[in-house]
């Protein structure tokens, strides 16, 4: 067995593609590992190739009880709140509102691939963007902000009269 394979990279596209031959899966935004599990035992490298066996004791124990003799296993380390969003805050040890980043995305993987290193386009990540169309309808002065603009308000539909205001600072 490979001491350490290269990880299949994800590239970047603005759609899901198409086609039966697509499988999905939610990026959980966690810690890329491989799981090496040998006779010899269970190896949980990092993908900078570091051992974080000991970082990870849960998969490990998981690892142990699979019926493989031989195995590499590339996957996604991730801890889950209570609402079932992953924090890698558990995982990193950062404050929780940093980890509380709101970015979401998907991966496709193509089924009739082969496993190989690098980015060629058998993954793509898709990032799921939330956005929505308003009129903006004022604006504060800036002497210090590009363009002056300090802060803008806008209007969208919905709320009682129809509209409802979004921005910040608007008394």
């Amino acid at each position: 067995m490979p001491a350490r394979i290269d990880p299949c990279l994800a590239l970047l596209k603005p759609r899901p593609p198409k086609g039966r031959q697509w499988a999905f899966e939610v990026k959980w935004d966690g810690y890329r590992l491989a799981v090496h599990i040998e006779p010899k035992g269970i190896r949980i490298l990092s993908i900078g190739s570091h051992d974080w066996t000991d970082r990870f004791p849960a998969i490990a124990a998981a690892a142990r009880r699979l019926p493989l003799s031989t195995a590499i296993l590339d996957g996604e380390g991730v801890v889950f709140n209570e609402l079932g969003r992953s924090i890698s805050a558990r995982l990193s040890s950062h404050s929780a509102a940093a980890a509380e980043s709101g970015r979401e995305s998907i991966i496709a993987k193509d089924r009739n691939s082969t496993y190989c290193g690098g980015r060629g386009g058998e993954w793509q990540k898709i990032e799921c963007i939330r956005s929505d169309d308003f009129a903006i309808v004022g604006h504060q002065r800036s002497s210090s902000a590009s363009g002056n603009i300090g802060a803008a308000g806008g209007c969208a539909e919905g709320g009682p009269a129809g509209l409802c205001g979004i921005g910040r600072n608007w008394l």
